[in-house]
């Protein structure tokens, strides 16, 4: 689990655009983080 991520720090550390991380998980490549009580 990547705590305290936001989706655009990871994308910036796999070198992806945000709307690519969003894409992959459409596609079920990537799975749906967990999140912490404030949604992030």
């Amino acid at each position: 689990m990547m705590s305290g991520v936001t989706i655009g720090q990871a994308a910036a550390f796999v070198g992806v655009t945000v709307k690519t991380v969003r894409h992959y998980h459409k596609l079920g490549l990537v799975e749906e983080p967990e999140r912490d009580s404030s949604g992030y």
